[in-house]
């Protein structure tokens, strides 16, 4: 399920289909837009994701100081973004 957090896609109408999906995608570009706190929103998403064994991604990790954030919160979660630097091997 795309862009959850947004749209039709609020918490409740993913709630009522978990059972049919099998990954949320989080693009963190609104709630930054918005200078809503992200850390808030990602763990309340991840944590849903967890619950319900759903693959979890975050979409937008444009600087290497967000995708250490959420590799620090959760190594597992998948990372999608536009960060072209260096590569840098994340390490728990």
């Amino acid at each position: 399920m795309d862009d959850v957090g947004t749209g039709q896609n609020q918490w409740r109408a993913i709630q009522l289909v978990s059972h049919d999906i099998q990954r949320i995608k989080l693009s963190l570009w609104k709630f930054r837009q918005n200078c809503i706190n992200w850390h808030s929103t990602f763990r309340k998403w991840d944590d849903f994701a967890h619950a319900h064994r759903l693959e979890m991604v975050v979409e937008v990790v444009d600087s290497l100081e967000i995708a250490q954030q959420v590799f620090e919160a959760d190594p597992q979660c998948l990372q999608q973004g536009f960060y072209y630097e260096e590569p840098v091997r994340l390490e728990n």
